[in-house]
């Protein structure tokens, strides 16, 4: 049974699939105390983490993504730890104080229901499948090449309409500026077509430069990145809270419409359409209809 049988099994239908729809519990699959947006993020938090902390070893790395669901399902009658990574540096406070005798744990606030677990645990079985996760080894990123795209996307926006011939320039510019920068490549450019450069043109191409890598290292600062982090999280839970405050479902493919028909016993009903006048403008025509 492999990785391809999970992904198109109607056996195991992906999440988006209990939109809306009750579980065995009577509960749907989000809201409080269920799969919130906050510990979605926490859980793809975790999963990073646990391919980072193994890297080159499959196994592992399939063991510490076990963890994550089992943690988040742990109660205090019945603790589920037997997964996370063990020692006095562990993410998980249960383990480092079985570890260094300490009593500092907490059981998790609102754990995932059973039924929350039964759903979404397929998809854990996937992500920590071990010939999945073969390929993640190596714990290789494609930032590169997404900021290589970004490039490249400057000189030809997507959403809007480019030749092939201007697709190809862009790609060829793209990979230019990406590799040597504006300056180096624009002033080699300037040369091949003959084109003077004036020391204004590569003061403005080297300030060009000079500002992304300086955005670029400001990005990468570790109290940046826990700023952004913090925000993410401030804004899953505030639409957490949102969602818990409306109560009930927020969006549902044509479920706020009425139905086209309603039923009657021999009554007329009115159908209403909208046409376009000689003007262009919509107007409305009824008709009236007879069952």
């Amino acid at each position: 049974m492999g990785l391809k049988y999970f992904y198109t099994s109607t056996k195991f239908p992906p999440l988006y699939y209990y939109a809306g729809k009750k579980l065995e519990d009577g509960k749907g699959l989000g809201g409080r105390g269920r799969l919130t947006i906050s510990r979605i993020d926490a859980m793809q938090s975790f999963y990073g983490l646990a391919i980072r902390e193994n890297k080159g070893d499959s196994k592992a790395m399939s063991q510490a993504t076990k963890a994550i669901l089992h943690h988040y399902a742990s109660t205090r009658e019945k603790p589920q730890h037997q997964f996370c990574p063990v020692g006095d540096k562990s993410w998980c406070s249960y383990q480092r104080d079985a570890a260094t005798g300490e009593k500092t744990h907490q059981p998790i606030k609102d754990p995932l229901p059973p039924a929350v677990v039964k759903t979404i645990k397929p998809v854990f079985d996937r992500l920590g499948d071990k010939k999945f996760l073969a390929g993640c080894e190596r714990c290789a990123t494609q930032n590169a090449n997404e900021s290589l795209h970004h490039v490249v996307w400057g000189f030809a926006p997507k959403d809007q309409y480019t030749s092939a011939s201007e697709n190809n320039l862009a790609a060829g510019l793209g990979v230019l500026v990406f590799n040597s920068g504006v300056a180096t490549s624009y002033s080699r450019l300037a040369d091949e077509i003959g084109l003077s450069v004036t020391p204004n043109m590569e003061r403005a191409w080297e300030r060009i430069d000079s500002e992304r890598i300086y955005g670029a290292e400001y990005k990468d600062l570790e109290r940046v990145k826990t700023q952004r982090k913090r925000r993410k999280r401030k804004l899953a839970n505030k639409a957490d809270a949102f969602q818990h405050e409306e109560k009930g479902l927020q969006y549902k493919s044509q479920g706020f419409y009425p139905s086209p028909r309603t039923k009657g016993n021999g009554k007329k009903k009115t159908e209403t359409k909208g046409k376009l006048n000689t003007r262009g403008k919509a107007r409305v025509t009824t008709k009236n209809k007879s069952h």
